[in-house]
């Protein structure tokens, strides 16, 4: 956990402990999905699939296990399992009670373009699938805004850079537009980012892009120095 104190300079420090935590704890795992998710007044966190660590093996194993942790009570507790081992894919709420998984890898590597729903007021249903037209795609991140799904870059299917997929929930319909591979002459790789909806009250909302890059046989590893906003006014016209 992660807390702001004041020194006795009267300086903000963070610091980070250890959270005493109960109920059904997950596996450690990386590249897995987060989201945060409010019900009945209380923040819980979501976690999705994700690869964990093979016993006396240097490889990796994805995933099938969903977990949410309540931050008020700090427990644990499991939600309905993916039907596929899954990493690498990007999750979104709706605000209400929806959840959204979209693409990633499965457990045999493949670029899939899966689209899973969980309502969580009914977990008996478990992921349900969603027939939408997404891309094949992992390394991305997704938003929803204005009631369609903003997909933000990442890898597909024949390892080329990814754009922008607006999805339509309703009618069903996507749209594809290009991210610019350079701004101001400094290269941006639109994978492994983060992102986050910027919407101050009487401005247009905007996707911040942090971080993101990696390695590739051409010109070897670049990361993401700059931030770069997306502007959504343009992008949901």
């Amino acid at each position: 956990m992660l807390s702001v104190a004041v020194n006795s300079e009267g300086e903000s420090v963070i610091t980070a402990s250890d959270i005493e935590s109960g109920g059904s704890e997950p596996q450690a795992r990386w590249r897995h999905a987060a989201v945060c998710v409010r019900l009945d007044g209380v923040d819980h966190v979501v976690i999705t699939g994700g690869l964990m660590a093979v016993v006396n093996s240097g490889d990796s194993a994805a995933l099938t296990s969903c977990h949410m942790f309540n931050t008020s009570t700090h427990v644990w507790s499991s939600l309905p399992s993916y039907q596929q081992p899954l990493h690498s894919h990007a999750l979104c709420y709706d605000g209400c009670s929806y959840l959204y998984s979209v693409g990633g890898l499965c457990g045999r590597e493949k670029v899939t373009a899966d689209c899973y729903r969980l309502d969580l007021t009914c977990l008996s249903d478990g992921w349900g699938v969603v027939p939408l037209p997404v891309q094949p795609v992992f390394g991305h991140t997704m938003h929803l805004v204005g009631g369609k799904m903003v997909v933000v870059g990442g890898i597909g299917e024949q390892g080329q850079q990814m754009g922008v997929q607006i999805v339509n929930l309703s009618p069903i319909g996507c749209r594809h537009l290009n991210l610019p591979i350079e701004l101001d002459s400094s290269l941006r790789m639109y994978f492994n980012h983060s992102s986050h909806v910027l919407s101050a009250p009487g401005t247009q909302p905007r996707i911040l892009v942090t971080g993101g890059g990696g390695n590739c046989f051409s010109f070897g590893t670049h990361i993401n120095k700059n931030i770069s906003f997306l502007s959504l006014c343009d992008i949901l016209e």
